[in-house]
């Protein structure tokens, strides 16, 4: 038995309204493998969802990674300001003890 994406020649432009169709042709073809025993049938199935799903996951870590750097580069931004701040008005406050 080959998967959905093996008959469909493992197009990666599917719409996702007929990626969710073959989701669920799959799933219905997993659900019979199972009832009947046939596990080499259902291997495929399984392995392509697991490589999806392992794909799912390392895009998931990039985004959180690139999101930590972007709040990390903010932070020190409004580190700096803040220190910016800072001396700005001690040097305003070193202005008006002077006057």
């Amino acid at each position: 038995m080959r998967t959905m994406l093996q008959l469909h020649g493992g197009q990666k432009n599917v719409s996702s309204e007929k990626e969710h169709d073959l989701e669920n042709l799959e799933s219905k073809a997993v659900k019979l493998a199972l009832e009947w025993d046939y596990f080499d049938g259902v291997l495929p199935i399984l392995e392509a969802r697991q490589d999806k799903v392992l794909e799912i996951d390392k895009k998931t870590r990039e985004t959180q990674n690139e999101i930590r750097k972007i709040e990390n580069e903010i932070m020190k931004k409004e580190d700096e300001n803040m220190t910016s701040r800072r001396m700005n008005e001690k040097k305003e406050d070193l202005r008006q003890v002077k006057s």
